[in-house]
């Protein structure tokens, strides 16, 4: 589970709008498939295991499979990272929290996706901190649920992930945190091209126990953005 500096595992990004068509290279064959563009966000899909994977930005009709997922999956993701507000455990907040998060993609801050097999969420996966001007960059965190993990999924979303990022987003950049007993997760950075550059110690602290993080980067070289 990589996780990113500005908390973007909590909050939930959409934009809508028009669509184009594009390919998914990927260790399972290539495929084409819709792309839901709205200028800086889109849904990818691909497959993995024959099982269609794809991510995309969150709607409001997403409210109820989320909770769900987020309640099964509780406990598991609260061993890497601290606990939610229990405030957020209900139908109402996860709304609001979509459209909050709405707001914050339209101001090109941040944009998360949901990680989907045939339609089920699987994980999350989160573009965040954006930084345009002179770094063009973000900070990358997802999560996949307990019964998922392990099976190629949060490999998949993080390659779906840069391929938004470098096509839709234009970012030059795009940076990680792991804690280092975490050793799948940095498998799936460095399988996605990512290179450890940096240790913090004492960096983050869980339940009174401060950990040390490896800072991960992966930059986009095709990536083109107008100039200043």
């Amino acid at each position: 589970m990589a996780s990113s500096r500005q908390g973007g595992k909590h909050a939930l990004r959409e934009r809508v709008g028009g669509s184009a068509s594009g390919r998914c290279r990927c260790r399972h064959g290539e495929s084409t498939v819709p792309i839901h563009c709205a200028q800086r966000s889109s849904t990818l899909a691909c497959r993995v295991k024959n099982r269609m994977v794809q991510i995309h930005p969150l709607t409001l009709n997403d409210a109820e499979p989320l909770l769900q997922f987020e309640l099964q999956n509780r406990a598991y993701f609260e061993h890497w990272i601290n606990a939610r507000d229990t405030g957020f455990y209900n139908i109402d907040s996860v709304k609001t929290a979509i459209e909050a998060a709405q707001r914050e993609t339209r101001d090109d801050k941040a944009y998360q996706f949901l990680v989907k097999r045939d339609e089920e969420i699987v994980g999350r996966i989160n573009l965040t901190g954006v930084e345009r001007r002179y770094y063009n960059k973000a900070m990358l965190g997802y999560r996949i649920g307990e019964q998922f993990a392990g099976q190629g999924y949060a490999s998949k979303a993080v390659e779906l992930a840069l391929q938004t990022a470098r096509a839709d987003l234009k970012l030059w950049r795009v940076e990680a945190t792991v804690r280092p007993e975490n050793q799948a997760s940095s498998r799936v950075l460095e399988r996605n091209g990512f290179v450890a550059y940096g240790r913090a110690t004492r960096s983050m602290r869980l339940r009174g126990v401060w950990y040390d993080l490896l800072h991960f980067e992966r930059h986009l070289d095709d990536a083109t953005v107008e100039a200043d």
